[in-house]
């Protein structure tokens, strides 16, 4: 993971990025120039539960995701495209949930994929500045 301290005044969104589509009856997102980036998250809490979560609020470049009920949000993801500063599509994972979790990220473009694990009973946030070739 390659953490890189940024200006934000130096990003710039790319037009060629939509607006993000659900897939998967919610369980993926797709987001990211020409929705590039799929993004899965697998769960287990404390009890040996595990599920998929289901995804909502696509914007161009991030979603929510919950685990248990619609109306908690468990889970934010992020992309941004960084191809200005170091030629890098930068992940980021907010988590609002101490169960284990697996995010999944996978650039459709060359099969790579990122995994982001928060072990059971820990909150734990991710920001991946090199996770991707933006080209």
């Amino acid at each position: 993971m390659t953490i890189t301290h940024i200006n934000p005044a130096t990003l710039h969104r790319n037009p060629a990025f939509s607006q993000g589509t659900l897939a998967e009856g919610g369980r993926t997102l797709y987001v990211g120039e020409d929705e590039r980036l799929r993004v899965d998250v697998a769960w287990e809490d404390f009890q040996g539960a595990t599920g998929f979560a289901r995804t909502f609020n696509p914007s161009a470049d991030s979603g929510q995701f919950w685990f248990f009920t619609p109306d908690w949000t468990e889970l934010i993801v992020k992309v941004i495209d960084g191809d200005a500063v170091n030629g890098k599509i930068w992940v980021y994972v907010g988590s609002l949930s101490n169960v284990a979790f697996d995010v999944t990220v996978t650039d459709t473009a060359t099969g790579e994929s990122q995994v982001y694990s928060n072990p059971l009973g820990t909150y734990a946030s991710f920001a991946d500045n090199g996770a991707f070739d933006s080209n």
